[in-house]
């Protein structure tokens, strides 16, 4: 499904979302599951770095963005230390 690399980041309407949640549990990536409501939309944490996370709390957009600048930091911490570890520099 996503080659050599998994990805970090998914998010996904409603439909088809349970394939979907089944083949990446034990990987890397978060999957947040976006909600319409009225003239904005809710975002429905589904897996964390690959773990569940029901029952969670369903984030509004400005909650969402706080959540993800805290995942861009994390992704980018594992990274560096993959990267110390092999001796990359």
């Amino acid at each position: 499904m996503y080659g050599e690399q998994a990805p970090d980041l998914v998010l996904c309407g409603a439909e088809g979302v349970c394939p979907l949640i089944a083949f990446l549990v034990g990987s890397s990536p978060s999957v947040f599951r976006c909600h319409l409501v009225e003239t904005s939309f809710w975002l429905l944490p589904m897996l964390e770095q690959g773990r569940g996370r029901l029952p969670a709390p369903a984030l509004r957009p400005c909650e969402f963005a706080n959540v993800l600048d805290l995942m861009i930091v994390e992704i980018q911490s594992r990274r560096i230390a993959v990267k110390a570890l092999a001796g990359v520099s």
